[in-house]
């Protein structure tokens, strides 16, 4: 529902089945934040938004640079969970990966796969939901299992790249499609390798896969990944990614209409 030009809140259908509360997403539309004096005008009337629902979680990205955006939605009881990064590579130039002991290719089951499930229900520790303290790790698993479980069922993204060990699937690539001021993208959406498969070269070989699957065909390729996640950057990086912006991920909690600052109030 948009508030005014300045700032509009929807409805999130897909995380309200997965939390079993009213979600919301907040989005200050580009260019559009408007000067400081309009911003502070809406803080009752968001106010009263937010404590709306008996049992709600909403949540908002902001641009690092976008600093009284930042403050304002904090006042509002707003918490940061994590510093976004996004990184980006031209798909003009390739990388290749090759293993003889592993096996990329799209996936093309529609059926559920146990395997690939299990490793998005434990191989996360970074993301947003995870780095929420008042968002319990069960469900924060939940959410990306059931997220890559959208892909095998064709309800998100372009394709799901999975390698396999023996026949075994042992990791993953999830990749989106978006628009961006008229020039297509292709993102990695989530990326995993299972516990026991890790360090081996899997995660590199997945991501030069996608490199490879979309060089030369006129798309701009983009990953985020957690300013925590150090290792995952470094990846990127090595693999022709560049740092291009940097934005917060907020949360806000009400229960019973009340804001919640501890996770002890869960």
């Amino acid at each position: 529902m948009p508030i005014n030009d300045l700032i509009s809140v929807s409805r999130d259908d897909w995380l309200c089945k997965m939390m079993e509360r009213d979600v919301f997403k907040v989005v200050f539309p580009e260019n559009k934040a408007g000067p400081e004096t309009s911003l502070k005008s809406l803080r009752y009337e968001l106010s009263d938004l937010f404590s709306m629902s008996p049992d709600a979680f909403y949540y908002v990205r902001i641009p690092s640079g976008e600093q009284f955006q930042l403050a304002y939605m904090q006042d509002l009881g707003f918490n940061v969970v994590d510093l976004n990064v996004t990184l980006g590579r031209d798909s003009k130039s390739q990388f290749s990966v090759r293993s003889d002991s592993f096996v990329i290719t799209q996936w093309e089951d529609s059926d559920d796969n146990e395997d690939i499930l299990d490793i998005a229900l434990k191989s996360f520790k970074y993301s947003r939901f995870h780095l929420d303290p008042l968002i319990p790790n069960a469900l924060a698993n939940y959410i990306k299992r059931e997220w890559i479980r959208n892909y095998l069922k064709g309800n998100r993204g372009e394709c799901l790249l999975v390698a396999t060990l023996e026949g075994q699937p042992v990791g993953f690539l999830a990749v989106l499609t978006d628009v961006n001021q008229g020039e297509e993208l292709r993102i990695i959406d989530l990326i995993a390798v299972g516990g026991r498969y890790q360090n081996r070269g899997i995660g590199k070989a997945l991501v030069a896969r996608f490199i490879e699957l979309y060089a030369g065909k006129g798309f701009n390729l983009k990953v985020g990944t957690q300013a925590a996640n150090i290792a995952s950057i470094n990846l990127y990086q090595k693999l022709g990614f560049h740092v291009e912006e940097t934005s917060y991920n907020l949360h806000a909690h009400y229960r019973n209409k009340r804001l919640l600052h501890s996770a002890t109030a869960i």
